[in-house]
């Protein structure tokens, strides 16, 4: 099957989110998850690698290559996921909001970096919580309470974010919106 650009992908919309599909929700979350972590692992840590090692690093260039090998492996397991659990076909006279696949991929992508933020908060506050239990007085102390609240107020406005990415097309389809909101003709 030949590739095809993010325009061509456009034009042929053929699926439609199914309301019963938050209940994959978190399937869908985990997966994307570790789409994401495979991508972050080659940006910033073999990329690295394999640059400071100036060529004499052959270990790692065969790391690499399984990890994107791996990651764009879960990324075509999310594909099917997401077809089989959440996705149902749509005819083009249906008023519902269509999804094409172009869409499914940055939908995988967007998912995949909201979890991965709301995962460096989380691994931030557990960085806060061990100089919290390691303050040496009270000021030390009080400065990392203050900064597990702040970092936990981020995680929450993050994962509420993350929730509106996947609820608005929710919402689209079960006719809470109009077409004339869409601000796209209907499309």
């Amino acid at each position: 099957m030949a590739e095809k650009t993010y325009s061509e992908s456009e034009l042929v919309p053929v699926y439609v989110f199914d309301e019963s599909s938050v209940h994959f929700e978190c399937v869908f979350k985990h997966l994307c998850a570790l789409h994401g972590l495979g991508w972050e692992w080659i940006t910033t840590v073999t990329s690295t690698q394999l640059v400071e090692g100036a060529g004499n690093c052959l270990d790692i260039y065969r790391k690499t290559l399984m990890i994107s090998s791996l990651t764009s492996e879960i990324e075509e397991i999310i594909d099917e996921f997401v077809k089989e659990f959440m996705l149902g076909n749509v005819a083009d006279a249906t008023e519902k909001m269509r999804i094409s696949e172009a869409d499914l991929k940055q939908l995988y992508w967007m998912y995949s970096h909201f979890v991965l933020a709301e995962e460096h908060c989380a691994d931030y506050i557990s960085l806060f919580v061990k100089k919290m239990w390691d303050a040496k007085n009270d000021h030390e102390r009080k400065v990392a309470e203050e900064k597990i609240l702040k970092i936990a107020k981020s995680l929450y406005v993050i994962r509420l974010e993350r929730k509106k990415l996947f609820s608005e097309f929710l919402e689209k389809i079960n006719g809470k919106s109009t077409g004339s909101d869409r601000g796209d003709s209907g499309k």
